[in-house]
């Protein structure tokens, strides 16, 4: 649909279908309905447009809107930006998919493992507000010592590719004589319980591998011994 210059009543408006309006966009306008001849105001300047308002206009029978003329600038700029980024994912189906399939692709990790200036052979990712960001770039080849990541606001996660990396970080971990003494029983302990969600993911993901059974075995008695070693701590 074009743009088509109304009046109604003394204010001149232009009308514009309400599929122009691109959810999740943010209105560079003020954006009104006409109810029986009268205008009336739905979206102030700088409302983010969502599916839910959308949904609710269309079910109440309004398939145009109207801006105020003397806001013309302001929606030529809006309809020529098509590739304005949109502000929530929640609102885009493409990338809430690529959303779900990078956090399907990674495990999430106890930060408190993370002992500041330890070395790490795999990448640390932060996930925050359904954002991933790179906090740490390390391989096999690469390792890296860490600098403090606990007081990082939000989830830690690795690449599930890396487990293997990350269960051997565990066990060092855990044998380490580094480890402060007032800190080593709660240390040990989330080691283990880490070590065994990675190994019964293994297990869920390849149930018949007498590889994965045996580490859960190994899991398993490591945990009985933690168990012994901290029952009067």
């Amino acid at each position: 649909m074009g743009i088509i210059t109304k009046v109604i009543g003394d204010n001149p408006t232009i009308s514009l279908s309400i599929d122009s309006l691109r959810v999740g966009s943010k209105l560079p306008f003020d954006v009104y309905i006409k109810d029986k001849g009268i205008l009336k105001q739905v979206f102030n300047k700088n409302t983010i447009f969502t599916n839910v308002a959308k949904d609710i206009l269309k079910s109440k029978g309004t398939t145009v809107v109207y801006v105020h003329k003397t806001d013309e600038l302001a929606l030529l700029s809006y309809k020529e930006n098509k590739e304005q980024k949109k502000l929530s994912i929640l609102d885009d189906p493409i990338q809430f998919k690529n959303y779900s399939f990078t956090k399907e692709e990674h495990h999430q990790i106890d930060k408190y493992l993370l002992i500041p200036g330890s070395n790490v052979t795999f990448s640390i990712f932060l996930m925050s507000k359904l954002k991933f960001s790179q906090l740490v770039e390390a391989s096999e080849q690469n390792n890296i010592k860490i600098p403090d990541l606990r007081l990082v606001d939000g989830d830690l996660v690795i690449k599930k590719s890396d487990l293997t990396l990350y269960n051997q970080y565990i066990n060092e971990i855990i044998n380490s004589k580094d480890i402060p003494e007032n800190e080593k029983s709660k240390i040990n302990s989330i080691a283990i319980r880490e070590n065994s969600k990675v190994i019964m993911k293994s297990i869920l993901d390849d149930p018949r591998s007498g590889k994965n059974i045996a580490k859960t075995a190994e899991v398993v008695n490591n945990m009985i011994d933690n168990i012994l070693e901290n029952k009067d701590s």
